[in-house]
């Protein structure tokens, strides 16, 4: 008796907590693709409740649907980015078309619409037209394609169609329509290689439609080798069901890279259409990028830290897998970490220009190594904090404030190393003096290019341990298509590793690195 009235007690409390369980109000998209090629859409709108009081849309894309029709035959006409709906007409549904292609051709760019050859990339905002404001709506994309035509994005796909909050829409990814590649590409799947379980997960490659030197088999083995390169670092691939789109473009180079961070996370990759497929792996963009997933989207004045880790790990990353030597590590950061001084200095790292969040990023990350090694003996580093922001959820879909990110690194040490590094740079003051810590560090680089080697001074430990890991660490290096495979290794711990150079990297200032934060300007030359 006793169990059945509590059984009737929960029930009753279960009852009593439906309507704050209820799901949220819906607004359903039926798009058509009109052509093969992705070129123009047109979209149906029906919400729960009847249509909301405006429906709005990204600054200038609203220009292309010009007028929307009520299925009463009512029409609405744009006030630059979005239409009012009267409240006697909130009953009915909404129906537009939108030109991709024109939008595409005048704007050129993918943080709108980007047609190449016979596909398009356009973000969600730019071609939806939302309510106002978002609210707790969920919004169904179901898509009818015609003969020949094609559709990604980087959204879960369930039996209703696409879903994303409304109010996350602004930080989602995006659709691609028309005609393109497209290949999945099996990894470790997050902490597999940490726990040993051997699960998996996979990124989605998307080549958009354009000629290639290198072939969609090419480009599919880069990402995958360059992806277990990552998994190595990360104990597993970052994220799972990765997004990743190959925008095919003039020239013989990976132009740029870039993240974009919320709900539906995808990297762009710009890259050279007479790029041969061997070239591939001595560029560090894609690596970059991902190293990006594993870490949160700082919103806050933290683009160094975003970038910082990014572009400390990139090369370390392409070391320990075999791709480059320890001399070429050493030969860009004698080269190009001078270019953090400024931010580590006078401007401080959070006023920090472009340059400065990438290098004065890298820099701090650095100097923080070598603190970490030397007060630990060697054992610990920078990573580990980098992987325990990971572990607790700071993944590339995630907002996260400078604070939580240096308060992890605190509780992963037991100490202050990092926060107080942190406070001590991030204002204006003195920077670091890189002469005197190439000294300790036993490292130099000739004017021919040449990187010697101090194996007596001070900090010479500190200095291998950085690319090894430490005396525990072990990696499995990372074969590339047609390169002699690295030489064996049972451990790290010495930092003696000699992986095969494939080529050199390219100079920083021959690639434009698109910062990951909405808001940057991405025009890059």
């Amino acid at each position: 008796m006793r169990a059945a009235g509590l059984r009737a007690v929960l029930s009753l409390l279960a009852a009593l907590a439906l309507p704050s369980l209820a799901a949220a109000a819906e607004c359903r998209y039926d798009v058509t693709v009109i052509d093969a090629s992705g070129s123009e859409l047109a979209v149906s709108i029906e919400c729960d409740g009847g249509l909301p009081a405006r429906l709005g849309m990204k600054t200038g894309a609203a220009g292309w649907v010009g007028t929307i029709r009520l299925s009463d035959g009512t029409q609405l006409e744009t006030d630059l980015d979005g239409w009012s709906i009267p409240a006697n007409k909130r009953a009915n549904t909404a129906q537009y078309r939108l030109d991709i292609a024109a939008m595409a051709n005048a704007s050129g760019r993918y943080n709108a619409a980007l047609k190449v050859g016979d596909s398009v990339l356009v973000q969600f905002d730019s071609w939806l037209a939302v309510p106002e404001p978002a609210g707790d709506i969920e919004l169904v994309i179901s898509i009818a394609l015609p003969a020949g035509g094609n559709v990604a994005t980087s959204l879960p796909r369930y039996p209703e169609g696409y879903r994303i909050a409304a109010s996350e829409l602004d930080r989602a990814g995006y659709f691609v329509f028309g005609s393109f590649k497209r290949a999945d590409v099996t990894l470790p799947a997050p902490g597999a290689l940490a726990t040993g379980s051997g699960a998996t997960t996979q990124a989605h490659l998307i080549v958009l439609d354009q000629g290639m030197k290198a072939t969609t088999a090419d480009l599919t083995r880069w990402v995958e080798f360059t992806g277990l390169a990552a998994a190595e670092f990360w104990r597993g691939f970052p994220m799972a069901d990765s997004f990743i789109v190959v925008v095919p473009e003039s020239g013989q180079h990976i132009a740029r890279g870039r993240v974009l961070p919320g709900a539906s996370v995808t990297t762009i990759l710009h890259v050279g259409r007479d790029m041969p497929a061997a070239k591939l792996y001595a560029d560090s963009v894609l690596i970059h990028e991902m190293l990006h997933l594993g870490s949160p989207s700082i919103e806050d004045k933290g683009d160094w830290l975003n970038e910082g880790v990014a572009t400390y790990y990139e090369t370390i990353v392409r070391e320990r897998a075999g791709w480059i030597t320890r001399e070429e590590v050493w030969r860009e950061w004698l080269d190009l970490l001078p270019r953090g001084l400024d931010a580590m200095g006078p401007t401080g790292l959070e006023e920090a220009d472009r340059n400065g969040i990438y290098w004065g990023g890298a820099l701090f990350m650095l100097l923080a190594d070598i603190e970490l090694r030397e007060s630990s003996g060697l054992r610990q580093g920078i990573e580990d904090c980098v992987r325990a922001v990971r572990d607790a959820g700071g993944t590339m879909d995630r907002d996260w404030t400078t604070k939580q990110f240096l308060d992890v690194c605190d509780r992963t040490y037991g100490n202050t190393i990092v926060s107080d590094l942190a406070a001590r740079y991030l204002k204006p003051g003195e920077p670091p003096k890189l002469t005197v810590l190439w000294q300790r560090l036993g490292v130099s680089m000739a004017k021919d290019g040449t990187v010697g080697f101090n194996d007596a001074a001070p900090l010479a430990t500190v200095r291998d341990a950085i690319l090894s890991g430490g005396p525990d660490a072990v990696w499995r290096p990372v074969p590339r298509p047609g390169a002699p495979p690295p030489e064996p290794m049972e451990t790290r711990g010495s930092g003696a590793m000699r992986g095969t150079a494939f080529e050199s990297p390219l100079p920083a200032d021959a690639r434009c690195r698109t910062a990951t934060r909405r808001s940057d300007n991405l025009d890059c030359d």
